[in-house]
């Protein structure tokens, strides 16, 4: 005990030592909180919290209480300095007489100053007896300085008898029992006839969506979005300070009674060649989500034929080998088994064109000349693909070294010709790649 006292003793100068600096402001040292209402039997803690008005980097002080109503179980480092004296001394420092109710030499002490709002200590209690037991600071010293110049704030808690109601839950928002949409929203509240409506814990969960309960905590509402037809029933308990739990369980159904929408049905192109693409294209949309998708064609021959639609972007893009005019519908189901289909539309398959186009020739010399220059005018028609669709290539065998490109060149002039034999050759093709010629021989005397 002298070995302690001595130690005190260094403390007390260590603390008194570092007390040089000055602000005009008070440190505050304080029971955090300051008004606590526990149940008999009940353990809880309190802390002692400093508010420096200046770099400090030491406290210490002693704690009295009612040992009738309370009584002292363990006094541990708050964390706000990093040196902590009951840490360091053998044995302990600190000393707890629950006889007397009071807590000694609780200290500590810091390599660096803090400026910031932290806790000291931590006080941990047992409620023994009804009442109300004061909870005081005494003796309080913070870098140097005691009252009055520091402020100290004491602290009290009053015992009640064991409280066995737990919270009653209150649904404030919440949908009706029956929906036929997916996003729903709850928001509730609680009392309970012991613990501040503010201090009730709460804890949820939706049976069919969550994975289970959520964490303790003050939240008061909750969103679900996007939640798929079937039955469910929110959960919350509510926890008050005491420990008891309290329930209430809401059950609700979302129904879908509503079929696909199909729109902006099309095809592209409505008449197209054997063996040709044919694409067919909508829009489904349906609040729950579409599971099938499907054109339903009928055939020239009277066959049915059904195929499934791409989901990502529903269309069907394929090729026809049968002549003729195809009706078609498109046919929609979604995850809850509601179905539509939408009106019936055609588009027609013609036959292949093999049929080239046919030459002309328009201007063009006589087959015997006795001039060098010459020029030519020609034009085609074919059974299918329009005129000025069509396009030409020429060359002059004996001059140009090869057909022409491709174009809509429908003349062409020679000049300075050698005196010869020549033979201009026209070659034309149509849309469906199908060529003819013309060849035309002349001579140059």
């Amino acid at each position: 005990m002298k070995e302690k006292i001595g130690i005190c003793v260094a403390i007390i100068f260590i603390l008194t030592a570092v007390g040089n600096v000055s602000g005009e402001d008070l440190s505050v040292i304080s029971i955090s909180p300051q008004e606590k209402t526990v149940s008999v039997d009940s353990t809880f803690t309190l802390n002692i919290n400093i508010t420096p008005a200046e770099p400090i980097s030491a406290a210490a002080c002693n704690v009295t209480f009612n040992p009738a109503i309370l009584q002292a179980l363990d006094v541990s480092n708050g964390g706000m300095f990093d040196g902590w004296w009951d840490d360091v001394i053998p044995g302990g420092l600190i000393q707890i007489n629950n006889s007397a109710g009071k807590i000694s030499y609780i200290a500590a002490t810091s390599s660096y100053n803090v400026t910031e709002e932290g806790t000291f200590a931590i006080i941990t209690f047992q409620a023994i007896s009804t009442g109300t037991s004061y909870v005081n600071i005494e003796d309080a010293t913070i870098h140097g300085k005691s009252p009055p110049d520091i402020i100290v704030i004491n602290g009290s808690v009053t015992v009640i008898e064991g409280d066995t109601t737990p919270p009653v839950i209150t649904l404030e928002d919440y949908p009706p029992s029956v929906i036929n949409y997916r996003d729903v929203h709850f928001e509730w509240n609680a009392t309970d006839d012991a613990t501040e409506y503010q201090n009730i814990l709460f804890s949820y969960k939706l049976d069919g969506y969550d994975a289970g309960w959520s964490s303790w905590g003050y939240v008061k509402q909750k969103d679900y979005y996007n939640l798929d037809a079937g039955s469910y029933t929110f959960r919350i308990r509510a926890k008050d300070e005491a420990g008891n739990i309290g329930y209430l369980n809401y059950s609700f159904n979302i129904v879908d009674n509503s079929p696909p929408v199909i729109t902006n049905v099309n095809v592209n192109p409505a008449q197209q060649i054997e063996n040709g693409y044919v694409n067919i294209t909508c829009d489904i949309t349906d609040d729950f989500g579409i599971s099938l998708a499907k054109a339903i064609i009928l055939y020239p021959d009277a066959s049915i034929h059904e195929f499934n639609l791409h989901h990502s972007s529903y269309y069907l893009n394929q090729t026809y080998s049968m002549v003729g005019i195809y009706y078609f519908y498109i046919y929609a189901m979604d995850v809850n088994g509601n179905d539509a289909s939408s009106l019936t539309y055609q588009f027609e398959i013609l036959p292949a064109d093999t049929t080239p186009p046919v030459i002309t020739l328009e201007d063009y010399p006589p087959s015997v000349i006795n001039y060098r220059d010459v020029h030519f005018e020609w034009n085609a028609t074919d059974d299918t693909t329009e005129y000025q669709n069509i396009l030409f290539s020429y060359k002059l065998d004996g001059y140009d070294a090869g057909w022409s490109s491709w174009g809509y060149v429908k003349q062409k002039d020679y000049y300075n010709l050698d005196a010869g034999s020549y033979t201009f050759r026209i070659r034309a093709k149509d849309e469906a790649g199908n060529i003819g010629y013309l060849n035309y021989s002349f001579n140059i005397v």
